[in-house]
Protein backbone atom coordinates (compact mmCIF):
# COMPACT_ATOMS: atom_id res chain seq x y z
CA UNK A 1 0.00 0.00 0.00
CA UNK A 2 1.98 3.26 -0.87
CA UNK A 3 0.72 6.44 1.06
CA UNK A 4 1.34 9.47 0.67
CA UNK A 5 0.91 11.97 4.09
CA UNK A 6 0.13 15.58 3.25
CA UNK A 7 0.90 17.95 6.79
CA UNK A 8 2.53 20.42 8.24
CA UNK A 9 5.93 20.96 10.61
CA UNK A 10 4.23 20.94 13.87
CA UNK A 11 5.48 19.71 17.68
CA UNK A 12 3.76 16.35 16.85
CA UNK A 13 4.50 15.61 13.01
CA UNK A 14 7.55 13.74 13.73
CA UNK A 15 5.88 11.25 16.40
CA UNK A 16 3.16 10.84 14.22
CA UNK A 17 5.19 9.46 11.72
CA UNK A 18 7.73 7.50 13.84
CA UNK A 19 4.82 5.62 15.32
CA UNK A 20 3.53 5.00 11.73
CA UNK A 21 7.05 3.60 10.21
CA UNK A 22 7.59 1.81 13.48
CA UNK A 23 4.37 -0.08 12.30
CA UNK A 24 4.69 -0.95 9.13
CA UNK A 25 3.71 1.80 7.08
CA UNK A 26 5.42 2.28 3.50
CA UNK A 27 5.27 5.89 3.51
CA UNK A 28 5.88 6.46 -0.26
CA UNK A 29 6.00 10.70 0.59
CA UNK A 30 5.15 13.53 2.80
CA UNK A 31 3.95 16.59 2.05
CA UNK A 32 4.48 19.72 4.06
CA UNK A 33 2.41 22.71 3.67
CA UNK A 34 4.48 25.81 4.31
CA UNK A 35 7.71 26.58 4.17
CA UNK A 36 10.56 24.64 5.99
CA UNK A 37 10.91 26.53 9.47
CA UNK A 38 13.71 25.00 10.66
CA UNK A 39 15.90 26.98 12.73
CA UNK A 40 17.58 28.23 15.97
CA UNK A 41 14.24 28.35 17.65
CA UNK A 42 13.52 24.81 16.96
CA UNK A 43 16.72 23.66 17.58
CA UNK A 44 17.13 25.06 20.51
CA UNK A 45 13.78 23.43 21.80
CA UNK A 46 14.81 20.22 20.76
CA UNK A 47 17.70 20.58 22.60
CA UNK A 48 15.70 21.79 25.94
CA UNK A 49 13.57 18.65 25.44
CA UNK A 50 16.52 16.24 25.14
CA UNK A 51 17.61 17.45 28.45
CA UNK A 52 14.47 17.07 30.30
CA UNK A 53 13.15 13.96 29.09
CA UNK A 54 17.01 12.63 30.16
CA UNK A 55 16.53 13.78 33.44
CA UNK A 56 12.78 12.66 33.66
CA UNK A 57 14.14 9.28 32.74
CA UNK A 58 17.15 9.20 34.91
CA UNK A 59 14.31 9.81 38.08
CA UNK A 60 12.14 7.53 36.62
CA UNK A 61 14.81 4.33 35.65
CA UNK A 62 15.83 5.41 40.01
CA UNK A 63 12.12 4.69 41.30
CA UNK A 64 10.71 2.29 38.74
CA UNK A 65 14.45 0.26 37.59
CA UNK A 66 12.27 -2.91 35.83
CA UNK A 67 10.20 -0.65 34.13
CA UNK A 68 10.53 0.23 30.19
CA UNK A 69 10.08 4.10 29.73
CA UNK A 70 9.19 5.23 26.91
CA UNK A 71 10.24 8.79 25.94
CA UNK A 72 7.89 10.59 23.73
CA UNK A 73 9.73 13.56 21.76
CA UNK A 74 7.17 16.68 21.07
CA UNK A 75 9.95 18.37 19.16
CA UNK A 76 11.24 15.69 17.18
CA UNK A 77 12.75 16.14 13.61
CA UNK A 78 10.64 15.09 11.07
CA UNK A 79 12.92 16.28 8.12
CA UNK A 80 16.11 14.48 9.69
CA UNK A 81 13.35 10.90 10.48
CA UNK A 82 12.49 10.71 6.64
CA UNK A 83 16.09 11.62 5.45
CA UNK A 84 17.30 8.26 7.71
CA UNK A 85 14.28 6.38 5.94
CA UNK A 86 14.74 7.05 2.54
CA UNK A 87 11.47 8.60 1.76
CA UNK A 88 10.87 11.79 -0.11
CA UNK A 89 9.54 14.69 0.91
CA UNK A 90 8.64 18.47 -0.37
CA UNK A 91 6.98 21.49 0.52
CA UNK A 92 4.39 23.36 -1.14
CA UNK A 93 2.17 26.59 -0.68
CA UNK A 94 -1.13 24.95 -1.19
CA UNK A 95 -1.73 21.13 -0.71
CA UNK A 96 -4.91 22.27 -3.43
CA UNK A 97 -2.28 23.68 -5.87
CA UNK A 98 -0.58 22.55 -8.78
CA UNK A 99 2.29 21.55 -7.09
CA UNK A 100 0.89 19.16 -4.91
CA UNK A 101 -0.86 17.54 -7.88
CA UNK A 102 2.12 16.73 -9.99
CA UNK A 103 3.89 15.17 -6.65
CA UNK A 104 0.41 12.77 -6.87
CA UNK A 105 0.80 12.08 -10.19
CA UNK A 106 4.69 11.16 -10.19
CA UNK A 107 4.07 9.39 -6.98
CA UNK A 108 1.10 7.18 -7.86
CA UNK A 109 -0.37 6.69 -4.18
CA UNK A 110 -3.17 4.02 -3.29
CA UNK A 111 -3.73 6.21 0.26
CA UNK A 112 -3.85 9.48 0.77
CA UNK A 113 -3.38 10.75 4.29
CA UNK A 114 -4.30 13.51 6.07
CA UNK A 115 -2.94 15.34 9.02
CA UNK A 116 -3.77 18.88 10.29
CA UNK A 117 -4.36 20.31 6.95
CA UNK A 118 -6.97 22.33 5.63
CA UNK A 119 -9.81 21.24 3.31
CA UNK A 120 -8.72 19.34 0.48
CA UNK A 121 -10.52 19.86 -2.71
CA UNK A 122 -11.69 16.74 -5.15
CA UNK A 123 -9.35 17.35 -7.80
CA UNK A 124 -6.65 16.01 -5.47
CA UNK A 125 -8.48 13.42 -3.75
CA UNK A 126 -9.24 11.72 -6.46
CA UNK A 127 -5.59 11.08 -7.49
CA UNK A 128 -5.14 8.58 -4.59
CA UNK A 129 -6.15 5.16 -6.05
CA UNK A 130 -8.05 3.74 -3.24
CA UNK A 131 -9.36 7.51 -1.73
CA UNK A 132 -7.95 9.30 1.30
CA UNK A 133 -8.53 9.12 4.63
CA UNK A 134 -8.56 11.81 8.10
CA UNK A 135 -8.10 11.43 11.32
CA UNK A 136 -11.17 13.29 13.55
CA UNK A 137 -11.26 13.61 17.13
CA UNK A 138 -14.39 12.60 18.07
CA UNK A 139 -16.74 10.01 17.68
CA UNK A 140 -18.00 10.56 14.42
CA UNK A 141 -20.89 11.16 13.65
CA UNK A 142 -20.88 13.75 16.53
CA UNK A 143 -18.73 16.41 16.42
CA UNK A 144 -17.85 17.25 13.14
CA UNK A 145 -15.59 19.96 12.04
CA UNK A 146 -13.20 22.25 14.07
CA UNK A 147 -12.06 22.26 17.50
CA UNK A 148 -13.94 19.43 18.88
CA UNK A 149 -12.44 18.68 22.11
CA UNK A 150 -13.50 22.62 23.30
CA UNK A 151 -17.37 21.76 22.12
CA UNK A 152 -17.22 18.31 23.61
CA UNK A 153 -16.48 20.02 26.95
CA UNK A 154 -18.89 22.74 26.75
CA UNK A 155 -21.57 20.57 25.80
CA UNK A 156 -21.39 17.84 28.37
CA UNK A 157 -20.76 14.63 25.96
CA UNK A 158 -17.69 12.78 27.27
CA UNK A 159 -19.20 9.95 25.70
CA UNK A 160 -18.33 11.64 22.32
CA UNK A 161 -14.92 11.60 22.71
CA UNK A 162 -12.06 9.75 21.14
CA UNK A 163 -10.07 9.02 17.57
CA UNK A 164 -12.23 8.02 14.42
CA UNK A 165 -10.27 7.11 10.81
CA UNK A 166 -12.69 8.10 7.93
CA UNK A 167 -12.99 7.99 3.84
CA UNK A 168 -12.57 11.74 2.95
CA UNK A 169 -15.55 13.11 0.68
CA UNK A 170 -16.18 16.25 -0.38
CA UNK A 171 -18.31 17.56 2.28
CA UNK A 172 -16.98 18.00 5.77
CA UNK A 173 -15.97 15.25 8.03
CA UNK A 174 -19.17 13.32 6.56
CA UNK A 175 -17.51 10.20 4.61
CA UNK A 176 -17.52 6.83 5.83
CA UNK A 177 -16.21 5.34 9.04
CA UNK A 178 -12.92 2.49 8.72
CA UNK A 179 -12.07 2.46 12.52
CA UNK A 180 -13.58 4.72 15.75
CA UNK A 181 -12.08 4.12 19.89
CA UNK A 182 -13.24 5.82 21.99
CA UNK A 183 -11.60 7.65 24.91
CA UNK A 184 -12.32 8.32 28.55
CA UNK A 185 -12.63 11.80 29.90
CA UNK A 186 -11.75 12.81 33.47
CA UNK A 187 -12.57 15.50 35.50
CA UNK A 188 -8.88 17.73 35.16
CA UNK A 189 -9.22 17.50 31.08
CA UNK A 190 -9.28 20.46 29.36
CA UNK A 191 -9.17 20.95 25.90
CA UNK A 192 -5.56 20.77 25.44
CA UNK A 193 -5.18 17.56 27.43
CA UNK A 194 -8.53 16.05 25.57
CA UNK A 195 -6.26 16.94 22.39
CA UNK A 196 -2.73 15.21 23.80
CA UNK A 197 -4.35 12.03 24.40
CA UNK A 198 -6.14 11.83 20.44
CA UNK A 199 -2.65 12.63 19.46
CA UNK A 200 -1.02 9.76 20.92
CA UNK A 201 -3.78 7.03 19.87
CA UNK A 202 -4.06 9.02 16.14
CA UNK A 203 -1.27 7.10 14.49
CA UNK A 204 -1.84 3.62 16.45
CA UNK A 205 -5.43 3.54 14.68
CA UNK A 206 -4.70 4.70 11.63
CA UNK A 207 -1.86 2.41 11.49
CA UNK A 208 -3.99 -0.33 12.56
CA UNK A 209 -6.42 1.07 9.36
CA UNK A 210 -4.14 0.76 6.82
CA UNK A 211 -2.73 -2.89 7.88
CA UNK A 212 -5.90 -4.01 7.70
CA UNK A 213 -6.86 -2.30 4.33
CA UNK A 214 -3.91 -3.86 2.98
CA UNK A 215 -5.32 -6.98 3.77
CA UNK A 216 -8.09 -6.51 1.85
CA UNK A 217 -10.63 -6.00 4.42
CA UNK A 218 -13.63 -3.73 3.50
CA UNK A 219 -13.79 -0.64 6.06
CA UNK A 220 -16.28 1.46 5.54
CA UNK A 221 -19.04 2.30 7.50
CA UNK A 222 -21.79 4.69 6.19
CA UNK A 223 -22.30 7.60 9.22
CA UNK A 224 -25.47 8.26 8.73
CA UNK A 225 -27.28 11.88 10.10
CA UNK A 226 -25.19 13.61 12.97
CA UNK A 227 -27.26 14.18 16.18
CA UNK A 228 -24.84 17.64 16.70
CA UNK A 229 -24.00 20.69 14.47
CA UNK A 230 -20.64 20.69 12.08
CA UNK A 231 -18.96 22.83 14.56
CA UNK A 232 -16.23 26.00 13.70
CA UNK A 233 -13.77 27.59 15.69
CA UNK A 234 -15.24 29.19 18.89
CA UNK A 235 -16.64 32.60 18.64
CA UNK A 236 -15.57 35.12 21.90
CA UNK A 237 -19.37 34.35 23.85
CA UNK A 238 -18.43 30.89 23.30
CA UNK A 239 -14.90 31.11 25.16
CA UNK A 240 -16.58 33.20 27.80
CA UNK A 241 -19.45 30.25 28.35
CA UNK A 242 -16.49 28.01 28.36
CA UNK A 243 -14.48 29.75 31.00
CA UNK A 244 -17.84 30.43 33.16
CA UNK A 245 -18.49 26.67 33.44
CA UNK A 246 -14.50 25.58 33.71
CA UNK A 247 -13.19 28.42 35.63
CA UNK A 248 -9.09 28.52 35.43
CA UNK A 249 -8.92 25.82 32.89
CA UNK A 250 -6.93 26.42 29.74
CA UNK A 251 -8.67 26.41 26.75
CA UNK A 252 -5.70 26.15 23.80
Amino acid sequence: MRVVVFTRLHPFTSHFLSHLLARGVSLEHVVFEGQDQRGIRSTMMRFLEFIFLGCEHFLFARRHPHTEHTLIQRYGDALKLLTARGIGYSFVADHNGAECQQILETSKPDLIVLYGTRIIQEHILRLAGKGTLNIHSAMLPKFRGAKTEFWILLHDDPSAFGVTIHWVEPTLDTGPIVLQEQIPIVQADTPKTLRMKAQMLAPVLLAEAIRRLTQGEELRVDQGSSPTPTFKKPKQEDLDAFRKKYPGASIF
